[in-house]
């Protein structure tokens, strides 16, 4: 009995038989390996207690009877997963038939997978479906040395196997569960707990072969985050259909991931830049944010090709190890899905005198939040404009983002030296500084005014135009409001 109510089967293994052999070093077949990894692993990650049926036929099917009864196993089936390889693909496969047969059901397209063994891009004809559907990488290339196609195997390679079905078998698990809550029922005849929305949705690019291992232990450790991931299968291989499908989910991104390798990859005629390229380059027309990865180990100076070198080399491209960039890139999504900064408070215009357009920024910290609303409350009374840096409330990133706004737009710029230490000085004189180079023109005023208590200790910064008013003696506002509306000038 399946798990999934309505279904005969809740997977159906579609394999071709050469290509589950006896193990040379002892064991199962390779095939019989993976299912039997796969009948633990599936359920677990359901978290179901009840039935669970994979239909796996050990056979080398030969009777017509047999065939006929393989295809209607398929048809009654949730999941297909088609073990695929060079023989797979062969004319006369008649796993090929399960496929065909399973794929014309109305609703296959989300309920396929494709655990690919060994490589079938070099095979004369390949069916459309692998093209149009997600193809998991299960073999390894053999290496700068040997290239010789290899599919994973526990003892050889330990980390990339159990790592590669474990993500394939939570892949499959996923679309179960989404069946399940689709029939209004749980595991278990328990209803299906609330899920919480995603906090954000990545779009990770197609990449290469050399990295398409640390590709799945990226798209994992997102999702394991409650990051939903796109594309939710693989893009159709051709220039105008790739462009198409890529840019349909690029406008639902919040994120643009790429990991890079040293290989450009495929360039076909009608994308002669080839697929990186123009993934990385369409993220950045649409205005999207992207952080890309590359090994540390890459030199881009050693990378032949011209486009892969300027891919490697940009400045939205980080050469950290794999577990520092998946943590990078999580902190990315946070900020692109934030809530903009509130914009600054609005003078209230107490006076009774004519209103100045000047605006005035009141830069001063928290230890001074009384005297710098004293200050404000005396500045509105004259009809200025002013504004005071917002001190609590907002995370430190709205806050620093709020202050090189205020530097940047304002017409005059006062940094406070009262109680704050003199190391906070230095940072806004020298930041208002740097904010000259961001704006179209220089600000009217930057000014350094001392108020008490004595003493003060001089911040060792030298503006050649800035103006100081040393009032920490006693706190003079009509002093003070003087020397605000003075335009320009150091004073004398």
């Amino acid at each position: 009995m399946a798990l999934l109510k309505g279904y005969r089967n809740d997977v159906f293994i579609s394999y071709a038989h050469h290509d589950n052999p006896p193990d040379p070093l002892g064991g199962d077949g390779a095939v019989t390996r993976l299912v039997a990894f796969l009948e633990g692993m599936i359920p677990q990650r359901m978290g179901t207690r009840g039935d669970y049926k994979i239909f796996f036929d050990h056979r080398d099917l030969k009777a017509n009877h047999e065939i006929e009864h393989a295809l209607e196993e398929a048809r009654q089936s949730a999941i297909f997963v088609a073990i695929t390889s060079p023989a797979y693909v062969a004319d006369k496969s008649w796993a090929l038939r399960e496929m065909e047969t399973f794929v014309e059901l109305p609703d296959s397209k989300q309920r396929f997978f494709s655990l690919e063994v060994l490589p079938i891009d070099g095979v004369r004809t390949i069916p459309q479906v692998f093209n149009e559907r997600k193809r998991y990488k299960f073999w390894d290339d053999g290496g700068a040395e040997n290239k010789v196609a290899m599919q994973l195997h526990p003892k050889i390679h330990p980390i990339e196997y159990t790592t590669q079905l474990t993500a394939f078998a939570e892949q499959i698990a996923e679309v179960m569960r989404r069946i399940v809550d689709f029939e209004g029922e749980g595991p278990d005849d328990q209803p299906p707990a609330e899920e919480k929305p995603p906090i954000g949705t990545v779009l990770l690019t197609q990449a290469n072969d050399d990295v398409e291992f640390e590709r799945v232990k990226v798209a994992s450790f997102l999702a394991q985050a409650n990051v939903r991931v796109l594309p939710e299968y693989d893009y159709p291989q051709g220039g105008e259909d790739f462009k198409e499908a890529f840019a349909e989910d690029l406008e639902e991104a919040d994120l643009v991931v790429q990991l890079l390798g040293r290989a450009a990859g495929r360039m076909p005629k009608d994308l002669p830049m080839g697929y990186q390229h123009h993934q990385h380059h369409a993220a950045l027309e649409a205005d999207k944010a992207l952080i890309a990865w590359r090994h540390p180990e890459i030199d881009p100076s050693e990378v032949a090709s011209e486009v892969q070198r300027e891919l490697l080399e940009s400045k939205n491209t980080v050469n950290e190890g794999l577990e520092t960039f998946r943590g990078m890139a999580l902190e990315a999504l946070e900020k692109a899905v934030a809530p903009p900064p509130p914009p600054p408070p609005t003078p209230v215009l107490t006076g009774t005198g004519p209103v100045n357009t000047a605006m005035i920024y009141l830069s001063a910290d928290k230890a001074d939040r009384e005297l710098a609303q004293t200050l404000f409350s005396a500045l509105a009374d004259r009809n200025h404009p002013v504004a005071l840096p917002m001190f609590d409330g907002e995370t430190a990133d709205a806050i620093q983002q709020d202050i090189d706004r205020n530097m940047t737009e304002s017409d005059k710029i006062v940094v406070v030296q009262g109680k704050a230490p003199t190391s906070w000085v230095r940072s806004n004189l020298v930041r208002a500084n740097k904010a000259r180079a961001m704006r179209r023109q220089p600000p009217e005023l930057t000014a350094l005014f001392k108020a008490p208590p004595p003493p003060k200790d001089s911040p060792n910064v030298m503006l050649p135009d800035l103006a100081e008013l040393d009032s920490s003696d006693e706190l003079d506002l009509e002093k003070f409001c003087a020397f605000v509306e003075k335009t320009t000038g150091p004073d004398t």
